[in-house]
C-alpha cells in the first residue's frame, strides 16, 4: 500500500525525524563545551587575573569572551580584575592567583603588538599560574619560533592551548616544555541558554557574504555572489551611532592615554565597566540577530563561521591569509553537513 505523503502520519514522521536530527546537532555543540570544561576548568586553582580582553569592534572576540566568562562562573572562582593588553597594569599579584589570557588568533607574529604583550606578562610572572585560552597560531617568519619558544619554556606552569589541529601541532613541536591542549573556540563555551531564543528560527532568504575588511583577507579569494549581502561584523562597517560614538572615543583614546597613576586610575576603571555594557553583554545578542536574518552563508571570519553553526545555518567558508577557517573547520566541524567549504 502506496502512502501519500502529505498524510498525517507522514507529516508527523518528518516532524520526529526533523526533531532528532535537531536533538543530534544540538547534542554536538553541548559535546564541544564539555570538552573545553574538561581540558580548562581543572586548571583554574584560583582568583583570576583576567586579561587580553577584547576591547574593542570585531564582535568574534566578543564571542569569545563571553564563553570565557560562563566557563569561568561555572568553576566558581573569582575574577580579580578584568582588563585589555593595553590596560593590564603589571602589578605584584598574589602566587595563588591566575593569569588568564583571553583567546583568539593573535598567537605567532600577525598581531605583534598582541604577541609582544603575552611575552611581557609570561616574563613578569614566573610564579604564577598563566593559562593561554584556545589560540589559532601562525607565523610569517619561523624564525620568529624559537626566539618565543625560548622565553616561553623558561616559565614552569604555562598552559598553551590550541583550537585547531595545526596549532597543536605547532605547539607540540615547537612549544614542548610547556603544557599542550586542544579544545574548541571559546564562543562554544557560550551558556546554552544564551543562545535558545536564536536557534532553529526561520531563516529569511538572504544570502550574506561576510567579507572581512582587515590584513587577514586575503584579496585573491575575492568572490561574486549575485544578490547577496556583501558585509563584516556590523559593528565594524555599519555601527550604531552610540557604538559608532563609544567605539570612536575608545580608539582615539587608548593608544594615547598613557599610563600615568593619574591617567590609570580614572581612565581604565571607566573602560573596563563601559566594555562590559557595550561589548560582553551586546555582542552576542547583536550578532545573532544579524546573522538570523540570512538562510545562506558564505564567511572569510571563523567567529561568524562559530557562530552560525551555534545557530544552524548553512554556511560555505573562505580562507583568511592565515587559514585558520579550514585549520578550525577540518578539526571540529568536517561531520556537520551544514558547514562546508566554499567552491567558485
Amino acid at each position: 500500500m502506496s502512502v501519500c505523503f502529505c498524510s498525517p502520519k507522514n507529516i508527523y514522521g518528518k516532524r520526529l525525524l526533523i526533531r532528532y536530527m535537531n536533538t543530534l546537532y544540538l547534542d554536538k555543540l553541548l559535546n564541544f563545551r564539555s570538552k573545553i570544561s574538561d581540558v580548562i576548568a581543572p586548571l583554574i586553582t584560583g582568583n583570576i587575573h583576567l586579561t587580553n580582553l577584547p576591547f574593542h569592534a570585531n564582535m568574534g572576540d566578543g564571542l569569545i569572551w563571553r564563553g570565557t566568562e560562563d566557563l569561568i562562573a561555572s568553576t566558581g572562582k573569582k575574577v580579580l580584575t578584568r582588563s585589555s593588553f593595553l590596560s593590564f597594569q603589571f602589578n605584584k599579584i598574589n602566587s595563588q592567583d591566575i593569569i588568564i589570557l583571553n583567546g583568539g588568533g593573535s598567537f605567532g607574529d600577525v598581531w605583534p603588538m598582541i604577541m609582544d604583550f603575552f611575552i611581557n606578562v609570561i616574563k613578569k610572572y614566573p610564579e604564577n599560574r598563566i593559562i593561554l585560552l584556545p589560540q589559532s597560531a601562525w607565523y610569517d617568519n619561523l624564525t620568529e619560533i624559537s626566539k618565543h619558544s625560548d622565553i616561553l619554556s623558561a616559565h614552569r606552569d604555562l598552559h598553551l592551548i590550541a583550537r585547531d589541529k595545526y596549532s597543536f601541532d605547532l605547539f607540540s613541536n615547537h612549544f614542548s616544555s610547556n603544557n599542550i591542549y586542544l579544545t574548541p573556540d571559546m564562543a562554544f563555551a557560550i551558556n546554552p541558554n544564551r543562545l535558545r531564543k536564536w536557534q532553529n528560527l526561520d531563516k529569511k532568504s538572504g544570502v550574506l557574504y561576510l567579507k572581512r575588511i582587515d590584513k587577514e583577507w586575503n584579496p585573491a579569494t575575492q568572490i561574486f555572489i549575485k544578490n547577496s549581502v556583501v558585509s563584516d561584523w556590523p559593528t565594524l562597517t555599519s555601527p550604531t551611532y552610540i557604538e559608532k560614538c563609544y567605539f570612536s572615543l575608545l580608539n582615539r583614546t587608548m593608544f594615547s592615554i598613557g599610563h600615568s597613576i593619574v591617567s590609570d586610575s580614572l581612565y581604565w576603571p571607566w573602560v573596563e565597566l563601559s566594555a562590559r555594557l557595550m561589548i560582553l553583554n551586546r555582542f552576542l545578542d547583536r550578532g545573532a540577530e544579524f546573522l538570523s536574518d540570512f538562510k545562506y552563508i558564505v564567511t572569510t571570519r571563523l567567529h561568524v563561521l562559530i557562530l552560525a553553526t551555534l545557530l544552524g545555518i548553512e554556511t560555505k567558508y573562505i580562507d583568511n591569509t592565515t587559514k585558520k577557517l579550514s585549520a578550525y573547520a577540518n578539526t571540529w566541524l568536517s561531520d556537520f553537513k551544514n558547514i562546508t567549504p566554499y567552491e567558485s
